[in-house]
């Protein structure tokens, strides 16, 4: 991915802090710095996407720019290897799937989409966490079972007694 420019960057930061970066529920956001209130009606949306993966290479910009969030760039990065993959999945190419995102999306658009493809992120690892979750009230997995947790790596044995020098 090429280089995108400071300013390109430094516009959807401050727009992202003006909106919603991932649809946090209100408990777990941190508190934002305060400044004026810019109702989400002023935020400029961006078109609907012409194709689902239309709509994930706009999702894969975005995230790839929140990244820039020391406070968000984690959950960012695992929601743009989600997006690649689907791009992937779909045959598209990533890193032209990027160009064509930066030609058509604005940096105002970028907090519209974050709120559009953050939902659909968790809604996806929330049902990727329940289908690999044990059930409710099941004894934790056997040792050498898949998911359970390794054991303690064996002790070294004990060391040989040393040779004995050689004669000068």
């Amino acid at each position: 991915m090429r280089t995108l420019s400071r300013a390109f960057i430094t516009a959807v930061l401050l727009s992202a802090v003006a909106g919603s970066a991932l649809a946090q529920p209100a408990a777990k956001r941190p508190a934002a710095p305060r400044g004026p209130a810019v109702p989400s009606a002023a935020l400029p949306k961006a078109a609907a996407p012409a194709s689902p993966g239309e709509g994930d290479e706009r999702c894969l910009l975005a995230m790839a720019l929140l990244t820039q969030d020391k406070q968000r760039a984690q959950v960012a990065s695992l929601a743009m290897v989600f997006y690649a993959g689907r791009l992937s999945a779909r045959g598209l190419d990533v890193p032209s799937a990027v160009e064509h995102a930066k030609a058509k999306l604005t940096p105002q658009q970028i907090p519209a989409e974050l709120q559009r493809c953050g939902p659909a992120f968790q809604t996806s690892m929330t049902s990727m966490q329940k289908t690999f979750a044990p059930p409710p009230g099941a004894p934790p997995p056997a040792a050498g079972a898949p998911g359970a947790a390794s054991p303690p790596p064996a002790a070294a044995p004990p060391a040989a007694t040393p040779p004995a020098p050689a004669p000068k």
